[in-house]
Order: C-alpha cells, then sequence, then structure tokens
C-alpha cells in the first residue's frame, strides 16, 4: 500500500471565487500539460489515479463533514451515494487501465490482407468538467478520474451552491495531482462564462437543460464535443403485476435519497386505476415503519434542500398542487426542510406535472392500464434520464421499455442503475446525450482513431488502381473488391433461406476443418508419432484450410445463391413463372 499522504483538514486556502484573469492561465497551464506527453504513458495515468484514490480515502472524513454542511447529508449516505463508488471506479481504472487503452484490431477485407488495421484509443486532450452541486464528490470526481485514465488533462469547474465540498475537493486534488494535469476553478456564472470562452477538446456538463443549452451553444464557438448530463421528469409505472409492498417501499427510498434532489429520482407514478388504493395502504405502511416518529428538521440523518431558492420553490409547487397529500407533508422554512410528500389525484397540468421537481415531492397519476401510462409519457415528457416499472410481468416489462424512450430504464427498483460499473450512465433527447461510466467513461474521453497499415507485397493486387484506366482493370476491381451478389430478393421477406443459413461459409469451412483433423492428425495421434511429424502436419493442415478458404471465398463472391434460396422463388412467382 502507498505511504498514507497529508491529512488535510480545512480548505481555506481555496477562494470561494477564482479570479477571473487567472483562468486563461489555468487553462494554459493544463493544456501545456498535455503537449508535454506526459499523459500518454500509461504508468504516469496510474500514479495519478493512485494518488486521486488515497487524496479521497484519506480524507473522507473531511468530505464526509463537507457534505454534512452543504446538505446535511450523512455520514452513511455520503459512503452509499457519493465516496463508495467513486474509490470503486477509480480501482477499477487502475486495475483495467491496460485492458481499456489496448488497440482493437480491426477485421480486415480478404482482398486487402496482409494489411492490417487497428482502432487505437487516443487521448483527446485538455477537458472541461463543470459538475453541480447535488452529488458534489461523485459527479465531479467520477468524470474527472474517467478523463485522467482516458489521458487527459483536466479542468474542474465545481458548484457554488455546495461551497464547502466544492472547495474541499478542489483543495484534495491540487493537493495530490499533478499540476500539469489538473486545475480546480470554484466561483459562479462569471467564472463558467469566462471558462467557456476558452478552447476545450471536451466538455462535460451536469446540470438543468437551461445551462445545459448554454454549455451546448459555447461549444460549438470552437466545434468541441460536449456530454451533456440533464434529468427530466423520470416516470414510475406501476402496473397490477407488480409487487407493491416492494413498490411502495423502494419508491419512498427514492425520494427520500438526498431529499429528492437526485437527477434520476422518480419524479411521478403512473399507476393503474384498479391496485391505487392498496399502493397508498402500503405507503403508508413502509412510511411509519421508515419513520416511526415522523421525520422533521432535527432528524439527523435526513438531508435538506440546498438553498433557500430551491426551497421555496418546492414550497411553491407544494403549495399549489390540486392533489391530496398521502404521506409526508411536512416542511421548516428555518433549516430548508421538506418531509419525502406523496401526493395522489393530479394531473398533467397540476403544478407537480411542469418541470422537473429535483425535490422529495412526487405526485401519483392514474391510469386505466400500461397503454395509457406508455401514451402520456410519450406525450408530456417522452425522453427521461430514467424511467422505472414496476411489474413481474417478463412481457408487460418488455413492451414498456419498447415503446418508450430513457436514458436509462429500473425495472422493480429506482435508482441504483447509476451504480452499475460497466454501463453506460446517461440521457437521450433532453435528458442529454453522451454517457460514462467504467469502460464507458474512458472512451468518452477518448478518440477512437483507426491506424491502418499497407504492405508492399499487395502492390501487384492493387495496380488496377492506377491511370490509365481500361476496361481490364474494370474487370480486375470488380472480381477483386466488389460486394457478392446480393442474398435478399428485390421485394418480400428479408430473410436468408434455409438453404443459406445451413450452409454458411463459417459451417462449411467448420465441417472441413473437422474432416481434415480426422483425416490428417487423429490417425497420427493414434500412432504415437514424433513431435516434429504432428507439427509438419499441422503445416499442412493450416494450407490446405488456407487453399480451401480462397476458393470458398471466390465461389461465394460469384455464384448466384437466389436460385437456391426463397428470394428467387419469390420472384419467380411474382412475375407468375411459377404457381
Amino acid at each position: 500500500m502507498a505511504e498514507k499522504q497529508e491529512i488535510i483538514t480545512d480548505y481555506v486556502d481555496i477562494p470561494i471565487n477564482t479570479p477571473l484573469e487567472l483562468i486563461p492561465k489555468k487553462v494554459a497551464q493544463v493544456t501545456n500539460g498535455f503537449k508535454s506527453h506526459k499523459t500518454l504513458s500509461l504508468e504516469f495515468r496510474r500514479e495519478q489515479l493512485r494518488n486521486l484514490y488515497y487524496a479521497i480515502y484519506d480524507n473522507m472524513d473531511l468530505l464526509k463533514e463537507t457534505l454534512k454542511l452543504d446538505l446535511n447529508k450523512s455520514s452513511l449516505e455520503a459512503n452509499l451515494s457519493e465516496i463508495a463508488y467513486v474509490l470503486k471506479e477509480i480501482y477499477y481504472f487502475i486495475d483495467n487501465l491496460d485492458r481499456l487503452a489496448e488497440p482493437e484490431s480491426a477485421p480486415i477485407e480478404f482482398f486487402m490482407r496482409p494489411s492490417t488495421a487497428n482502432i487505437e484509443k487516443h487521448p483527446l486532450g485538455t477537458v472541461l468538467v463543470i459538475s453541480p452541486w447535488n452529488y458534489p464528490v461523485l459527479l465531479s470526481l467520477s468524470p474527472v478520474a474517467s478523463a485522467i485514465a482516458a489521458g487527459n488533462t483536466v479542468v474542474l469547474k465545481v458548484s457554488e451552491l455546495s461551497p464547502h465540498t466544492s472547495r474541499a475537493i478542489v483543495m484534495l486534488l491540487q493537493a495530490h495531482l499533478d499540476p500539469e494535469i489538473f486545475v480546480g476553478i470554484t466561483g459562479a456564472i462569471p467564472e463558467s462564462t469566462a471558462l467557456l470562452k476558452e478552447k476545450f477538446d471536451k466538455i462535460m456538463y451536469t446540470g438543468n437543460g437551461n445551462v445545459g443549452r448554454v454549455v451546448a451553444r459555447a461549444a460549438t464557438n470552437n466545434l468541441t464535443p460536449v456530454i451533456l448530463e440533464l434529468g427530466g421528469k423520470s416516470p414510475a409505472i406501476i402496473t397490477k403485476n407488480a409487487n407493491l409492498y416492494l413498490a411502495a417501499r423502494r419508491l419512498l427510498w427514492g425520494k427520500q435519497m438526498n431529499a429528492g434532489q437526485t437527477c434520476v429520482a422518480p419524479d411521478y407514478i403512473l399507476i393503474e386505476e384498479s391496485i391505487k388504493d392498496s399502493f397508498i395502504k402500503e405507503l403508508k405502511l413502509a412510511h411509519d415503519e421508515f419513520y416511526p416518529n415522523d421525520l422533521d428538521k432535527d432528524t439527523e440523518w435526513y438531508g435538506h434542500i440546498i438553498n433557500k431558492k430551491h426551497y421555496n420553490r418546492l414550497k411553491e409547487i407544494l403549495n399549489t398542487t390540486k392533489g391530496k397529500i398521502v404521506v409526508g407533508g411536512g416542511t421548516d422554512d428555518s433549516s430548508k426542510f421538506i418531509a419525502p410528500t406523496f401526493i395522489e389525484g393530479i394531473t398533467s397540468t397540476d403544478s407537480l406535472m411542469q418541470d422537473e421537481i429535483f425535490g422529495p415531492l412526487i405526485g401519483i397519476i392514474t391510469v386505466a392500464d400500461v397503454d395509457e401510462a406508455i401514451t402520456f409519457i410519450e406525450r408530456e415528457h417522452d425522453t427521461p434520464l430514467a424511467l422505472y416499472i414496476f411489474s413481474n410481468d417478463v412481457k408487460e416489462q418488455r413492451e414498456i421499455v419498447s415503446k418508450t424512450r430513457s436514458g436509462a430504464v429500473g425495472i422493480n427498483d429506482p435508482m441504483v442503475h447509476v451504480s452499475l460499473m460497466n454501463a453506460p450512465f446517461g440521457g437521450v433527447g433532453q435528458s442529454g446525450y453522451g454517457a460514462y461510466h467504467g469502460k464507458d467513461g474512458f472512451e468518452a474521453f477518448s478518440h477512437r482513431r483507426t491506424v491502418f497499415s499497407q504492405s508492399a507485397i499487395i502492390e501487384p493486387l492493387f495496380g488496377m488502381r492506377y491511370p490509365p484506366y481500361n476496361k481490364s482493370k474494370e474487370t480486375q476491381y470488380r472480381l477483386v473488391a466488389m460486394p457478392p451478389k446480393p442474398w435478399f430478393a428485390r421485394k418480400g421477406p428479408v430473410r436468408k433461406s434455409l438453404f443459406r443459413r445451413l450452409f454458411t461459409l463459417r459451417n462449411i469451412l467448420f465441417l472441413g476443418l473437422a474432416r481434415l483433423i480426422m483425416t490428417f492428425l487423429y490417425p497420427r495421434i493414434e500412432e504415437h508419432l514424433d513431435f516434429d511429424v504432428l507439427v509438419q502436419d499441422f503445416q499442412n493442415l493450416l494450407l490446405y484450410v488456407w487453399g480451401l478458404g480462397v476458393a470458398f471465398v471466390n465461389f461465394w463472391r460469384n455464384i448466384d445463391w437466389d436460385e437456391y434460396g426463397r428470394g428467387d422463388l419469390y420472384d419467380r412467382q411474382l412475375n407468375g413463372q411459377t404457381n
């Protein structure tokens, strides 16, 4: 284990607002750091990731303290929803960096061999990460770790709304990472505006759609690609085939986590009319079990709303809803406390349904069946960041998944999909574009660059590409490079005939290889011949297989398969040539 680093106990040296005149210099610092090529070394990247890991691990107490100050987040919730995932992801990158960075071999067409083509994962350059306030540790450090693993240098703009955690993160990272590959920027709109005037090779923004549009427009000035992790109104569909006990408990937990200030939190519920009352009964039982003494502003482990502006917005929604409170409803202006609150009897025009709630309020809308729920989502908010289905009917689950659009789908559990290391996390449509986490994070901050190497041996074959052109060269090209004759008919079902499906080139080669093995190798093994003889036989076998492959490729390209398949029969039926 690495030597324990110095514990950081405060962040007073980090200004609340980075001076505007320093921003171009800080960006230039890491831009020049990338041009030094030091980040091309995988060993260097591993060292930086290692430093990042222990910067977090050794200072968890500080991060928990700041999360408590900013969001009243409990130690358990800080670990569960932020710190543990970041540590696991950094560990994943250190453990798998060689594999992630390894070039991929691209298939080469037969007539172009022995040329080679590889796809290399090359760092993009200097990236800007603009992180939000609701999960300031997770949503700052996860993209930073992905960008460093991919070999980039990073500018991190932290949120001004979580000042304690934001300044602590900048302090920790600047103290433990190479100053030529990382700088942190604090501040609000002026600092973000100044940053967006600089040139970056990629920008990642997590937040609301309005600011996301500003970021995307600014990025177009330099043709900078952008990852937008936005939000939206993520619905939860509860069907008559759901386990209502689990649905109630899990949705209540989903609205409690971080006081509902989560981009993938369930935002509203669509429930079949026939089970609404039973669900509400289960919801009340879960509420009484989770909060036996009810929640109030003094509940130590429950989060509070980030600031007065957001609290007043949520309070206004609660005061103007036309629905009926089922559970919750408690508020406290002085501490910005709002209890998890479920409200039934609302419609699409209710105050709860106008924008993403981003708080511990959720409305319940009744529908006649699954089809009505799907239609409602398509009509009202058709591209949420997440969609949750509570149903034990697999066919029903698949119907909802296939007929809706969302960044992700959670079946019988909300929000947990975000913790998947090897699955992409991102939105679609109004909820954003681009995805990251684990391998997808590495690739999000990499350029997949094709590197093609041509052999001199193939020059005689490619002589046909050089002028002067004539019929002979055109014939040569057609024989070598034109695609095979299509197996699909001009009309009718686009489906391979049984003959084609059975007698594929792969199957034929496999049968031929098996026959050759039985003919050449098996008798030799049985007779216990010398190893040298066995090797010679294997070399002969490879030559036979190669020759067979060449013959079949030429045969495959020139035979008219349609006369053996359904396509030709269908054409002849259309032309009246057969009954």
